[in-house]
C-alpha cells in the first residue's frame, strides 16, 4: 500500500493545507510529486534552473542514497531543487531500472489509444492537463485545464508505484439466493364483486362471470401541474466553491454563480441514472424539499400543486430554476450541474365520477394532434410509481411502470452445465392506469424480465461464446457497451479526497472494447509504449496474471475517433430523435478530450439488476418462457399477494396516498360464444362431414379414429409428383427417408390430394448439411443442377426439406433461394422430428394442411347451421361483397443499424375466405405506420375482383391491423385509414381500364370498418367457477368482455371507438391471452355482435392449425408473411453493421432511413425478379409463380 502525506518542509514551513504538493511514500522508493508549472517556485533554495550534464552524477547519488521505507529528514538529504528535480523524474518516466512506469490514468487504469499513435494522457503530476491541452515546451503558462483543475489536490492518475496487489470479486458463482414465491400465511383471494353485472343475453352465447387482473381506483387528484425537466452543462466545482446544496431561485432569474466562470460548461447528464442521482440532490433544495406531494421520471414532474407557490396558480411556461446543481454521480464522484429548470406547461383535471373518457382528452386549451391521449394516464402512472418507490425498497424498477424483484430471479442455464449462466429471468410485476367504462383502474400483471447474470466481464464473454447464442451477432462484446462494471482490484489512492477502493468510485461504465492485454498498447509520458499485460505483469505485480484471452476494456471515454464517427450523424441540428441524440454522445464531462481506460476483462465485474437489452435467441427465449409461464391460480396468487403488495397498492398508510384503490381484483361480466362448426368433405358436396369441436379443437379423423379426413377442398387439378424429400440433416439414413416418404405421400393421398403413379415419390440424400452452402447461389446452382438430372424433380411442385435443426439462418437461405430465385413450394422439418415419425402421428397430417394451402386447396369449412343444412359462416359476407384485409409490420431482429422493417398486407381471394393473397415492402427502420399501404390495398382489392367470376368489385372491406399500440390510434385513423380508401380508389381506377372480361367498377367509395388487433396487452381472466374452467385451469374459450375494462365511450367525440376482449382459443401451457380489438371505424350496416361474431369465426379458419387460434386469422396471415419478409431481408443484412449507404447532409434520420429501404429494396438480394412477365415492375420480392398463392404458411 501506498502511504501519504503532505510534505512540512517546503514554502517555509506553511500550513500543510497550502502546500502545493505531496510525499508519498512506496515499497521502492519515497518521491516527491509537485506541480510541474511551479516545480521551482515552492522551495527556497531555487537557483538556475537544473541541467542534467552538470548535475547529473549528483542527481543519481541522492537517489541511491534514499532508501526504501522511510521518510528523511531535512538534515538526512537536503532535499535541493537537484534532488526534487531528479526524483520528479524519476516518478514520471522511471529513469532508473526499477519498474515504475506507472501509466498516468483515472483509477490507475492503462490510458491511450489502441496503438494510434500517441495516447490522450494525463500528465503524472497534479493539475496538469491531458498532451493534446498541455503546456508548449517553451512557455511556462499554464493551460486552461491546468487551472481548472483545482488546488491543493493530486488527481486520479498521477505517476506513483503500486502497492500491494489486492483482488476483491463478488459474484464468482454469478448471483446467489434466488427465492421462489411464497404464499403470506392464510392468504385469501379477495375479489371485487361490486362490477360484475348481468351480461346481455345474446343467440350463439351464455353469459358467464370471471376475474380480471384489475382493481378500481377509489380516489383519484382532482388535479396535477405538469412540468418539463432541463437539464444545464455541467461545470466545474471549484466553480462554485462553498455551495453544499443547489440554488433556488424564483423565476426571476439571477445570474448563476457558475455564469463567472471562464470555461463553458459541458454536455448535462445523458443517462438515466445520473438523472436519479440529480434528483436525489434537488429533494433537499426548493422548490422541491419537505414535499412529498410529486412524483417524476426524471424528464417530467408531475405535483399535485403548483411548485413556485402553493397557494397561486402558475402563469404559462412559468420556469424555476435551481442553480449550481450539486449532486454525487453513480460512480461516487461529485458533479455540479450549472442549472436544472422546471418548465410550466399544463394543469390536468381528473373525473370524479364516471366520465373516465376525460382521461383520454388532451388539457385544456391543448391541439389534440400535439399531444395525444396519453397524459392524462402517463401523470398517474407516475404517481402510481412513486407508491413502489415509497414501499418497497426490493425492486428493479425498468421504465416507467415496470418493476421486478431483486430476490425473485432463476437462472436461465447454459447449454453446457458447467459454465456459468449468463442471464437470469428475475420475476416483477406491471402496472397501468386504464380508463374503464365506469372506472379509473389500475391493469397488474405478473412480468418476467431479463438480466444480465453479475460475473466477470471475462467469465460472461466466455459464457456467451457458444453456439446456441450465435443470434446475438459473431461481436458478442457489444451486448456489454453501455453496462455498469465493477472494478475488482484495490487501487493506488494518490489523495486523501478521494479513495478509489470505496464501492461506489469503484463502478464504471463500458464504453467499447479494443485488443488483447498483450497487444492493447498505450503511450507512457516518456512517449514509450507499453502493452496492458506487460502493465498489470510487471508494475502492477498482479497475480494471477490477467487472462490473455479476451479483448480489454475501455471504461474510460470513447476515443476520438469513435467520437466524431458518432457524432456524424448528429450534428447542425439534422434531427432531435432519440437515436439521433443517442449517436451524439461524443462529448466528455472535463472538457479535456476523451481519456481511454483499457482494464483486462477479468479484473471486472458486471454490476447486477442490469437489464438485457437485446432480443432474446431461441435458447433464452425456451428458458424465459419456462420461467415466465404460471398456471393461471398461481398468476392470480402471485398478483394478488405478491403483485399488489411490491406495488403499494395494499398500503393504506403510504407516505404519499396520492392514489387509493378498492380492495380485491375486479369480477366481472361477459359471454361466451358457442365454436361454430367444422366441416370437411363427405362422400358427396352435398353431405359435408362435420368434425365435433371441443375445447377450440378437434379431430381430423373419421369418428372411428382410423381414417383421416378429406380435405374440403383440394386442387383440381391431379398432381403430377406427390411431395419430394430433400435430406440435408446427416442424421437421417436412407433407408429410412424411403420409408417416411412413402408415408407422407401416402397421408396426403388420405387427405384428398391425388398424384399421377407415374413416378415412385423421390427422395434424395445431400449428404451435407445446409450450412454447407455458403452462399444463396451455391445452393440455388446445386438445386438447379439436381433437377436437370433427376427425372422425379422435373414434375415436382412440394418439397419437404429435412434440416439438421432450426437455425434461423439456415431456414432462411433456403426460403430465399425456394421462394425467390426457383418457385419450389418447400415445407421444412427438423432431421431428428422427421426421423421419430409414427405413421399414425399427427405430424403427418399437420405437414399435409401446409402442402395443401400451398397448392390453393381449402382445409376446412368454418359453416353454420346443421348436419343436414351447412352453409358457409362467412356466406353473409360473401354475399355482401366484402373483402377481408390484414395488415402487419415487422421489425428485422438484425444487428445492422438502421435495417428497414417489413410491412405485409394480405387479402382475401374466395367466398370461403379460405385463401388470402400478399403484397410485401421495405419502410424506414422501426416506422409502424404503413408507409406504402395505398399501393398494396390497391394490389389486394385487384386480386380479390379478378379471382371472381363476376368481377365485381368488393363493395364492403373488414380490415384487421395488426401490431399497432394504444399511443398510434389517432396515427391509425388519421393517416392509414385514409390510405386503405386511397387504395381502393387506385385499384377501381385501374380496373376502370378495359379488361377482358370486363369489370364492374362500383361502388365509387368502400365501406370500411376498420379494427385494430392487440396482442402487446396485460389483461388476463380468470375462471370463477369450475363450469368455466377447461382442463388448463384457464377460463374455457370463446369469452368476450366488452364492459367494465373497455374504453369508455365519449358522448362528444364524433370518432367513437369501441374495444373487446376475445379469448378464442385453448391456451395448451400457461395463463391464456386473449387478443384486445378495437374498432376504430365502424361500417354502415355493421354492429358489435356482429364484429365479434365474424372476428370469432376468422379465428377457427386459419388453415395451418385444427384448432380456433388467439386472434384473427387473416391479422395472423398477414404477421407470418412479413416474418418470411425478415427471412429474405438476411440476404442483404447478413455480416453488415451498417448499410453501406451514407447518412447526407440534407436529410434527417427518417429520410435516411427510407432511402437505405429504397435503395434495399432495388438490390437483387431483396428482389431477384424487379419485373413481370409482361415487362411491368414487380414491387413484391417472391416468385411470380407464388401470386395468389399462400406459399408463406
Amino acid at each position: 500500500m501506498v502511504n501519504k502525506k503532505k510534505c512540512a518542509r517546503c514554502k517555509g514551513y506553511k500550513p500543510a493545507a497550502q502546500h502545493g504538493h505531496d510525499i508519498v511514500q512506496c515499497p521502492h522508493k519515497t518521491v516527491a510529486a509537485a506541480d510541474f508549472t511551479k516545480l521551482w517556485d515552492d522551495f527556497k533554495d531555487v537557483g538556475q534552473p537544473y541541467e542534467p550534464h552538470v548535475d547529473q552524477r549528483a542527481c543519481k547519488e541522492a537517489i541511491r542514497n534514499v532508501k526504501p521505507g522511510k521518510i528523511y529528514e531535512e538534515e538526512d538529504i537536503p532535499f535541493t531543487k537537484h534532488i526534487l528535480e531528479a526524483l520528479f523524474q524519476k516518478a514520471e518516466i522511471g529513469a532508473s531500472s526499477s519498474s515504475s512506469k506507472a501509466s498516468a490514468t483515472t483509477d490507475s487504469a492503462v490510458a491511450g489509444p489502441s496503438s494510434q499513435g500517441p495516447a490522450t494522457q494525463e500528465l503524472a503530476i497534479r493539475g496538469s492537463a491531458s498532451k493534446q491541452q498541455a503546456t508548449p515546451q517553451n512557455s511556462s503558462e499554464p493551460t486552461q485545464s491546468q487551472r481548472d483543475t483545482g488546488k491543493g489536490k493530486m488527481p486520479e492518475g498521477a505517476k506513483i508505484r503500486p502497492g500491494e496487489w489486492k483482488t476483491d470479486f463478488r459474484y464468482d458463482n454469478g448471483l446467489q439466493g434466488g427465492s421462489e414465491f411464497e404464499c403470506s400465511k392464510g392468504a385469501t383471494l379477495p375479489t371485487n364483486k361490486a362490477y360484475a353485472k348481468a351480461s346481455q343475453q345474446v343467440p350463439g352465447s351464455m353469459p358467464v362471470t370471471v376475474v380480471t387482473n384489475y382493481v378500481a381506483v377509489k380516489k383519484l387528484p382532482r388535479t396535477v401541474y405538469v412540468y418539463t425537466v432541463e437539464y444545464g452543462g455541467m461545470v466545474s466545482n471549484d466553480d462554485v466553491q462553498g455551495h453544499a446544496q443547489p440554488q433556488a431561485s424564483s423565476s426571476t432569474v439571477p445570474a448563476p454563480l457558475s455564469s463567472l466562470s471562464s470555461p463553458p460548461p459541458s454536455r448535462g447528464v445523458m443517462r438515466r441514472s445520473e438523472k436519479r442521482c440529480v434528483f436525489e440532490a434537488l429533494k433537499h433544495a426548493r422548490p422541491l424539499e419537505g414535499r412529498n406531494d410529486w412524483a417524476t421520471d426524471h424528464l417530467t414532474i408531475w405535483s399535485l400543486r403548483p411548485l413556485e407557490d402553493p397557494n397561486t396558480e402558475p402563469h404559462d411556461h412559468q420556469i424555476i430554476p435551481v442553480w449550481d446543481v450539486r449532486f454525487q454521480k453513480p460512480t461516487g464522484r461529485t458533479a455540479t450541474l450549472e442549472f436544472v429548470k422546471f418548465i410550466f406547461q399544463y394543469k390536468l383535471e381528473f373525473p370524479a365520477g364516471k366520465e373516465t373518457h376525460s382521461l383520454l382528452n388532451p388539457p385544456d386549451g391543448q391541439p389534440e394532434d400535439t399531444l395525444g391521449a396519453s397524459v392524462h394516464i402517463a401523470a398517474l402512472n407516475g404517481l402510481v410509481s412513486k407508491r413502489v418507490t415509497e414501499t418497497s425498497t426490493h425492486v428493479i424498477q425498468v421504465g416507467p411502470n415496470k418493476f421486478f424483484l431483486l430476490k425473485g430471479f432463476t437462472s436461465m442455464p447454459h447449454p453446457l452445465q458447467h459454465y456459468l449462466a449468463p442471464l437470469n429471468a428475475h420475476r416483477g410485476y406491471y402496472s397501468s392506469i386504464r380508463p374503464g367504462s365506469e372506472k379509473v383502474l389500475i391493469n397488474v400483471s405478473t412480468k418476467a424480465g431479463t438480466f444480465f447474470n453479475p460475473m466477470k466481464v471475462s467469465t460472461f464473454l466466455d459464457s456467451i461464446d457458444d453456439v446456441k447464442y450465435k443470434e446475438y451477432g459473431t461481436d458478442r462484446t457489444k451486448l456489454l457497451i453501455g453496462r455498469t462494471v465493477r472494478i475488482c482490484y484495490e487501487r493506488v489512492q494518490h489523495d486523501d479526497g478521494f479513495n478509489p477502493n470505496t464501492d461506489g468510485n469503484r463502478h464504471k461504465t463500458i464504453v467499447g472494447f479494443g485488443k488483447f492485454p498483450s497487444e492493447q498498447e498505450f503511450v507512457t509520458e516518456s512517449g514509450e509504449m507499453m502493452s496492458v499485460l506487460k502493465y498489470y505483469k510487471d508494475v502492477l505485480n498482479a497475480r494471477p496474471v490477467p487472462n490473455d484471452k479476451f479483448p480489454c476494456v475501455n471504461v474510460g471515454s470513447k476515443s476520438r475517433s469513435d467520437s466524431k464517427a458518432a457524432d456524424s450523424k448528429a450534428t447542425d441540428g439534422k434531427t432531435t430523435d432519440s437515436k439521433a441524440t443517442d449517436k451524439g454522445k461524443g462529448k466528455q464531462d472535463d472538457r479535456t478530450g476523451p481519456k481511454e481506460l483499457w482494464i483486462p476483462a477479468d479484473l471486472l465485474e458486471l454490476d447486477p439488476d442490469q437489464p438485457f437489452p437485446r432480443q432474446l435467441s431461441q435458447h433464452d427465449m425456451d428458458k424465459m418462457l419456462k420461467a415466465a409461464q404460471h398456471t393461471p391460480p398461481k398468476t392470480q396468487l402471485l398478483i394478488a399477494d405478491e403483485g399488489l403488495k411490491t406495488l403499494g397498492l395494499t398500503q393504506t398508510n403510504a407516505p404519499s396516498r396520492l392514489i387509493e384503490i378498492e380492495p380485491g381484483l375486479l369480477q366481472i361480466s361477459g359471454r361466451r360464444l358457442l365454436p361454430p362448426a367444422i366441416a370437411y368433405r363427405g362422400a358427396t358436396p352435398q353431405t359435408p362431414s362435420l368434425a365435433p369441436v371441443n375445447g377450440a379443437s378437434w379431430y381430423m379423423h373419421r369418428s372411428d379414429g382410423e381414417e383421416p379426413v378429406k380435405f374440403f377442398k383440394t386442387p383440381s387439378v391431379r398432381q403430377e409428383q406427390g411431395v419430394h424429400v430433400l435430406n440435408f440433416c446427416t442424421g437421417v439414413n436412407g433407408n429410412k427417408g424411403e420409408v417416411m416418404t412413402k408415408l407422407i405421400n401416402k397421408r396426403l393421398q388420405e387427405h384428398g390430394i391425388s398424384f399421377r403413379q407415374s413416378q415412385p415419390p423421390g427422395y434424395t440424400n445431400v449428404h451435407q448439411s445446409l450450412e454447407a452452402f455458403e452462399t444463396d447461389e451455391t445452393l440455388k446452382r446445386y438445386i438447379n443442377e439436381r433437377s436437370k438430372n433427376t427425372k422425379e424433380w422435373s414434375n415436382s411442385q412440394l418439397f419437404l426439406v429435412l434440416l439438421h435443426d432450426a437455425k434461423s439462418d439456415s431456414y432462411a437461405r433456403l426460403k430465399r433461394v425456394a421462394d425467390q430465385m426457383l418457385g419450389l413450394h418447400t415445407v421444412c422439418l427438423t432431421g431428428p422430428k422427421f426421423a421419430k415419425v409414427d405413421p399414425t402421428f399427427g405430424l403427418l397430417t399437420n405437414l399435409a394442411l401446409k402442402f395443401n394451402v400451398k397448392l390453393r386447396g381449402q382445409n376446412h369449412q368454418v359453416s353454420a347451421g346443421t348436419a343436414r343444412n351447412v352453409v358457409s359462416a362467412f356466406a353473409a359476407l360473401e354475399k355482401d361483397e366484402t373483402i377481408v384485409i390484414g395488415a402487419d409490420v415487422s421489425h428485422a431482429p438484425t444487428q445492422m443499424s438502421d435495417c428497414p422493417s417489413v410491412a405485409a398486407v394480405v387479402g382475401s381471394l374466395d367466398g370461403d375466405y379460405a385463401n388470402f393473397g400478399g403484397s410485401m415492402r421495405l419502410q424506414a427502420s422501426k416506422q409502424e405506420v404503413i408507409e406504402d399501404l395505398a399501393d398494396m390495398v390497391k394490389e389486394r382489392v385487384i386480386a380479390y375482383t379478378l379471382s371472381h367470376k363476376a368481377r365485381q368489385l368488393p363493395r364492403n372491406m373488414i380490415f384487421y391491423r395488426d401490431g399497432v399500440g394504444e399511443d398510434q390510434f389517432d396515427c391509425a385513423r388519421t393517416v392509414e385509414i385514409e390510405r386503405v380508401k386511397t387504395g381502393f380508389g387506385l385499384a377501381r381506377a385501374e380496373l376502370s381500364r378495359e379488361q377482358t372480361p370486363a369489370v364492374t367498377v362500383r361502388p365509387s367509395e368502400i365501406n370500411l370498418t376498420f379494427i385494430i388487433v392487440g396482442k402487446r396487452h396485460h389483461t388476463r381472466f380468470f375462471p370463477l367457477d369450475k363450469a368455466n374452467t377447461d382442463p388448463t385451469e384457464n377460463v374455457k374459450p370463446g369469452l368476450i368482455i366488452d364492459s367494465v375494462i373497455t374504453r369508455p365511450t365519449d358522448p362528444k367525440n364524433k370518432h367513437q371507438i369501441f374495444d373487446f376482449f376475445l379469448q378464442s382459443h385453448a391456451a395448451l401451457k400457461g395463463t391464456a391471452k386473449s387478443a384486445h380489438y378495437i374498432v376504430l371505424e365502424l361500417g354502415t350496416g355493421m354492429t358489435a355482435t356482429k364484429i365479434q361474431t365474424i372476428t370469432h369465426n376468422f379465428c377457427y379458419n386459419y388453415a395451418r392449425a385444427a384448432k380456433g387460434v388467439s386472434y384473427a386469422g387473416p391479422a395472423y396471415y398477414a404477421d407470418r408473411l412479413a416474418e418470411r419478409g425478415t427471412h429474405y431481408l438476411k440476404g442483404y443484412t447478413t455480416g453488415k453493421e451498417e448499410p453501406e449507404w451514407k447518412w447526407a447532409d440534407d436529410e434527417d434520420l427518417k429520410q435516411y432511413q427510407k432511402r437505405v429501404a429504397d435503395s434495399i429494396a432495388a438490390t437483387p438480394q431483396w428482389n431477384p425478379n424487379p419485373t413481370n412477365p409482361d415487362g411491368s415492375v414487380r414491387k413484391n420480392p417472391w416468385h411470380p409463380s407464388f401470386d395468389e398463392t399462400m406459399f408463406w404458411l
